[in-house]
């Protein structure tokens, strides 16, 4: 809510998450999210995400291990994208599952999301932002120091 606002008063400068952990959330609710505020801010979103920590899973009851967090992740990531085409989805993965589903609003912005999901892997997606602004030569420098 407080990013559409930023949006609605603001024309140049990018809206970010920080880091979100899209294994704790459908993962059509954040794409449609991201893909609403996108459109509101006339592109200027960057959606962050990470694996997350233990403790945003353990403190609800969630006690998923290390690696199925991690495969979680991944599979969000991959719905995410999908949703994000603009195309009907059936995805039938260990976690999600959606048959013929269309987001009503997709990003504005172009994204080339395999080449940074692959980037997220090697370089260590806790800290890595999904942002389709950044240089993908300056993200596998690491991060800031």
């Amino acid at each position: 809510m407080t990013l559409g606002a930023i949006a609605a008063r603001t024309e140049r400068i990018t809206l970010g998450t920080w880091i979100s952990a899209p294994a704790t959330y459908q993962p059509w609710r954040l794409a449609l999210a991201a893909s609403s505020l996108d459109q509101l801010s006339n592109g200027r979103v960057m959606l962050g995400v990470g694996l997350g920590l233990g403790s945003d899973f353990g403190q609800f009851g969630d006690e998923a291990s290390p690696g199925d967090r991690a495969r979680r992740y991944d599979e969000a990531l991959e719905v995410i994208q999908l949703l994000w085409s603009g195309e009907p989805v059936t995805f039938l993965g260990e976690f999600f599952r959606l048959e013929g589903v269309t987001l009503p609003v997709v990003p504005r912005q172009e994204r080339d999301d395999a080449e940074y999901r692959s980037l997220a892997h090697e370089v260590g997606a806790t800290w890595l932002l999904t942002s389709y602004r950044m240089d993908l030569d300056e993200l596998r420098k690491g991060p800031p120091t």
